[in-house]
């Protein structure tokens, strides 16, 4: 951990993948700032490191905006995340109010594997934020969530639907994530965890 004392670690939560937990770090070499992945594999505890993909408005090198930061943002303002879609490690960059680029690593840590999946353009009545949560393989759908609402863009038609759930009230859906079963249970700490209770 020595190596990672100076970098400034996201405040994002990781994203495990294949054993893993990924985050964006930036590190300061004293001349300027760039920007990479750190990996901590879990079985063996080694850390790794994965270079971003070039695109457009960014390098690697910043030295003005932090990531994850969107307060006073300008419209285009280029901001970037990680995330996870099915098996493949993503980026998600985020040109403010006007599209959203997903990236994904079609082989993992290896170089030169990443590959434009989607550009997702804003369109008045969706949210600043969009956050991909599958992308089909044919068909060109992407299942998202715009910070309240959960909805469908047809690349193909170019156009958002908004799926309806039932049973939500009306300040809409707060924050949406994928479910993948497991036989591994969360530890939780209140009395419904008992076995008593199971």
């Amino acid at each position: 951990m020595k190596k990672y004392s100076d970098a400034l670690f996201s405040s994002d939560s990781g994203v495990f993948l294949n054993g893993c937990v990924h985050w964006a770090v930036a590190h300061n070499d004293g001349s300027c700032i760039y920007w990479d992945i750190v990996s901590l594999n879990l079985e063996n505890e080694k850390f790794g490191n994965f270079a971003l993909p070039s695109f457009d408005g960014f390098d690697g090198f910043d030295n003005s905006r932090s990531l994850g930061d969107s307060s006073d943002c300008e419209l285009g303002t280029m901001n970037w995340s990680l995330g996870k879609l099915g098996d493949f490690l993503c980026l998600f960059c985020d040109y403010y109010k006007v599209k959203l680029d997903v990236w994904i690593m079609k082989e993992y840590n290896a170089k030169g594997c990443w590959i434009k999946s989607v550009s997702l353009p804003y369109v008045r009545g969706v949210g600043p934020c969009i956050s991909p949560l599958w992308i089909s393989d044919i068909g060109g759908e992407v299942l998202l969530h715009d910070g309240t609402h959960v909805m469908v863009y047809d690349s193909r038609n170019d156009e958002y639907k908004r799926v309806e759930i039932r049973e939500m009230d009306g300040d809409g859906v707060g924050a949406a994530t994928v479910y993948a079963e497991s036989l591994v249970s969360p530890y939780l700490d209140s009395i419904e965890n008992t076995p008593e209770m199971q």
